[in-house]
């Protein structure tokens, strides 16, 4: 409900969505084991500069803020453990943000993959991270396909990969 900044990092726009993420309840996002790694998003660490980077927060803490899936536009798809395949599209945020062509079902933004047993396995969110408009600055994994990982929508997420 609160944010404080240290002197000095009161101005930088990544400090200010990232703690402001924490107000929202949301954690860090980490990759090959170090908590803040993840720059595919403003959980992670990424450069601090005034204005930059302008980009969004990744898969998981996107779908934990349920960014992206308005009625008639669901961007939004749950994959139920034991699902086998889906036949669709990932596009990037300013994709669902600036156009209307999305066929239900076609199109997602964020796709999260059910864990099987939710004591053994975390969920998996795919995306893709493609760098333009609300994106474009985007430290880490641009244009990539990203996949992370978390236990639950209020805990640590983890980039597993990004791929081309």
């Amino acid at each position: 409900y609160k944010s404080v900044f240290k002197a000095g990092y009161a101005t930088k726009l990544l400090v200010q969505l990232h703690e402001f993420g924490h107000n929202l309840n949301l954690l860090h996002s980490g990759y090959n084991g170090v908590a803040y790694d993840d720059q595919s998003g403003y959980m992670g660490n990424a450069m601090q500069q005034d204005d930059h980077p302008v980009m969004c927060f990744n898969a998981a803490k996107s779908w934990a803020l349920g960014w992206y899936s308005e009625t008639g536009k669901e961007g939004h798809l749950l994959l139920p453990a034991g699902t086998i395949s889906w036949d669709g599209e990932l596009v990037g945020i300013d994709d669902y943000l600036n156009t209307n062509d999305f066929v239900n079902g076609q199109h997602r933004v964020v796709v999260k993959i059910e864990s099987p047993t939710a004591s053994s396995y975390d969920d998996m969110y795919i995306m893709y991270n493609r760098k333009e408009g609300v994106n474009a600055e985007v430290v880490g994994h641009g244009d990539k396909v990203t996949i992370v990982a978390t236990s639950g929508n209020d805990q640590q997420s983890w980039l597993q990969a990004s791929i081309t």
